[in-house]
């Protein structure tokens, strides 16, 4: 699932700063409380897929789902997390999805390597990523860059 509070264009910044408010939090709680009723139907795990133009677009909102719900799984894709002009600030990022992985493993379902990266974004600068879910026995999920 992937947390998103409406249909709104991802570059509009007037409804990005809405879904980072109180209305967005709100949107947040009711659409966890709604897949969790119908995950619960079939007996699934609900996992979400945070990611930018999204309810949980921060390294901070995964860290804070993970630890306010203990019940719901995270697909942690750290590249779907970086804005497409941070390309000069990558490197240090993933280093720091790194140690969310190492920190926060327990909350963390799956890790996501995508094989295409965003242009400037070197492969090897995910390898900390990959090692530290490695070393954590968290599953890497590699394949295409997944869309919306």
């Amino acid at each position: 699932m992937v947390p998103r509070a409406d249909a709104a264009d991802p570059e509009d910044i007037a409804a990005s700063f809405a879904r980072w408010g109180e209305a967005g939090k709100a949107a947040l709680a009711e659409g966890l409380a709604a897949a969790k009723r119908t995950a619960a139907i079939s007996s699934e795990r609900l996992v979400l897929w945070p990611r930018l133009g999204t309810l949980v677009s921060d390294i901070p909102g995964v860290l804070n789902l993970i630890r306010s719900q203990e019940d719901v799984g995270v697909l942690f894709d750290p590249v779907a997390l970086l804005a497409p002009d941070s390309n000069r600030f990558a490197r240090d990022f993933l280093l720091r999805a790194a140690e969310v992985v190492s920190h926060a493993a327990a909350g963390i379902d799956a890790v996501y390597a995508a094989n295409d990266l965003p242009m400037g974004v070197d492969a090897a600068w995910l390898e900390p990523v990959i090692a530290a879910a490695m070393e954590a026995r968290v599953p890497v999920c590699r394949g295409p860059r997944m869309g919306a």
